[in-house]
């Protein structure tokens, strides 16, 4: 997970279905029914959350405990950061083509920064050219 004072963009996907889990700390997502400038904020809809279903609203920050997951479906815009000094997340989900899938509310920030790489690759991603 990301250190304190760093964020994941908002975004959602069009395909994938992801599990976030807290493994430790204090997870914080803000979440939104759909696109933030075509939702009204404070707008409801559900979640699951420990495999339940949770009522939020658009807008709304949900917290997770260490032990707590939800689920992500597609069209739910999300983006999370830790709440306090350390947090370890997990995430389990169907496959994620990342030059197709991932729709960010500011596309200018895109999924990876700009690397230079000085070593080839030993893993690729499913975006790679190869």
């Amino acid at each position: 997970m990301r250190g304190r004072g760093q964020t994941t963009p908002l975004h959602t996907h069009a395909r994938k279905k992801e599990d976030i889990i807290c493994r430790h700390g204090v997870l914080a997502l803000e979440l939104w029914a759909g696109h933030p400038d075509k939702t009204r904020r404070g707008e409801e809809f559900t979640v699951q959350v420990n495999g339940g279903p949770r009522a939020c609203r658009s807008g709304e920050v949900v917290r997770l405990q260490a032990g707590e997951r939800i689920t992500l479906t597609p069209g739910i815009y999300h983006a999370f950061w830790p709440e306090g000094v350390d947090c370890i997340i997990g995430e389990v989900s169907t496959a994620n083509d990342d030059s197709n899938d991932n729709l960010f509310v500011n596309p200018d920030i895109g999924r990876f920064p700009d690397v230079e790489e000085d070593e080839p690759a030993v893993i690729h991603l499913l975006s790679d050219k190869l």
